[in-house]
């Protein structure tokens, strides 16, 4: 019989959540590299964008934990864990923590949204009907571990980059005094 334990006043601390998404990003990281090395790389990229996603996930809901705690706001409501950190839908996450989002960001938490909803879990989606394909590319590795960099920076306090605001800034002519 397992040990049963009350772990939910983890649930409050964002270097928790930091830790668990640092830990599935490490893993994520190994698949890739055993991907790279050794197995057909179609088999292990699935599982490695799957834990590179619930990565971000956890780093995300990380930094909202953060900010909902300091506004003074409650991350367990009547028992159990706030709404919008039971679900899975990456851009939703980072929308709603202020996560400045470049189109290629957008579109990695798009195709990772799918990955860890159904895509990297399943052959199929339970509903049946068309949806949007699992996607994954082979520039994923880097551009999950950019993004997770990102996120550990918010996470301490940093300023994101805003790499859509400063491409449009640099694409502006200098202005004539």
């Amino acid at each position: 019989m397992p040990l049963r334990l009350d772990l939910s006043p983890l649930l409050e601390y964002p270097e928790a959540w930091r830790r668990q998404g640092k830990g599935l990003l490490f893993s994520s990281e190994v698949l890739w590299w055993h991907a790279q090395h050794s197995t057909p790389e179609a088999l292990a990229m699935p599982a490695a964008s799957l834990l590179g996603g619930y990565a971000l996930e956890h780093l995300l809901k990380g930094l909202r934990v953060k900010q909902l705690r300091a506004a003074g706001e409650s991350i367990l409501v009547k028992g159990r864990l706030r709404r919008e950190l039971t679900r899975h839908d990456l851009i939703t996450l980072a929308e709603a923590a202020g996560v400045p989002l470049a189109r290629h960001e957008r579109f990695l938490l798009e195709r990772l949204t799918v990955t860890i909803t159904w895509g990297g879990r399943y052959i199929a989606p339970k509903d049946v009907g068309e949806t949007d394909s699992p996607t994954m590319s082979s520039t994923d590795q880097e551009a999950i571990r950019r993004f997770a960099a990102k996120l550990e920076d918010m996470l301490e306090g940093k300023e994101p980059v805003d790499y859509d605001k400063l491409l449009n800034a640099t694409d502006r002519p200098p202005h004539d005094h």
